[in-house]
């Protein structure tokens, strides 16, 4: 935010898993300019598809309002736009079903986040484990639940340890995304639209490829995700770790 104000630039978060998240002390989507939230169907709270914007800026919001409907005046004053925008407004079904869910959101996400802490404290001493971290200040909602494994420390291969755990009934998975987007070939080959490498055409923009973000590639690398949700219960909770420590326990005591 301080580069931003310098530079007089605009941030925009994106909180699309990161309901009533906080981090130093303010809440996800409220330390930019922006806030975007996603209603999708595998959220925190879901409207089938669609999301939300929030923002404290009264003219961002009069912008992001024109831009959901292309830029039409929806306040009598007349269908004459100032320029051409997107056409990305819900219907009105799901908005209501968005308003809705809203009501809920808050027991959901102290839920869930009681279960990743509980988690946490279950496997905060195991060897070559290192538990979905939390920065200081900072309160998570988990969306999934990513730790990380130390190989050598662990004494077994992220795969190893994966495939163990799932063979202990807990659903596990490597990573996240197989590749950071920065890789893909809309990036790396300025394909953004067809036939023009708009709007990479630009000067002075770096080339996409593996190494702009080593420490997100880290992560990709040594992460494994579990599933969590409000549902589970606390035993649930008790179970994974158990099927975690097993697992690590093994392979930590069979490389000595």
């Amino acid at each position: 935010m301080a580069i931003a104000e310098k530079y007089n630039l605009k941030v925009i978060e994106d909180c699309a898993q990161s309901y009533l998240s906080i981090y130093k002390g303010r809440p996800a989507g409220t330390i930019g300019d922006v806030g975007c939230f996603s209603l999708n169907d595998f959220k925190h709270i879901s409207a089938g598809d669609g999301g939300m914007c929030i923002t404290k800026d009264p003219e961002i919001a009069r912008q992001l309002a024109y831009y959901a409907d292309k830029h039409y005046h929806r306040d009598g004053s007349g269908r004459d736009p100032e320029w051409l925008a997107a056409n990305y407004r819900m219907s009105e079904l799901v908005g209501a079903v968005a308003i809705a869910q809203l009501k809920k959101v808050r027991g959901i996400c102290e839920r869930r986040n009681k279960l990743g802490d509980m988690l946490t404290g279950l496997i905060s001493d195991l060897p070559g484990i290192q538990p979905h971290r939390i920065t200081p200040g900072g309160k998570s909602s988990y969306w999934f639940y990513m730790l990380r494994v130390n190989e050598q420390e662990l004494g077994a291969a992220r795969s190893e340890f994966v495939k163990a755990v799932r063979a202990e009934g807990i659903p596990c998975s490597e990573g996240y995304i197989a590749r950071p987007v920065y890789c893909y070939d809309v990036l790396t080959k300025g394909q953004v639209f067809k036939n023009t490498r708009f709007p990479l055409d630009v000067p002075d923009v770096p080339p996409y490829g593996p190494g702009m973000c080593p420490t997100a590639e880290e992560v990709l690398a040594t992460a494994c995700r579990l599933s969590i949700n409000e549902f589970y219960t606390d035993q649930d909770i008790k179970e994974m770790a158990a099927a975690i420590r097993k697992v690590a326990v093994y392979y930590a005591s069979r490389s000595k």
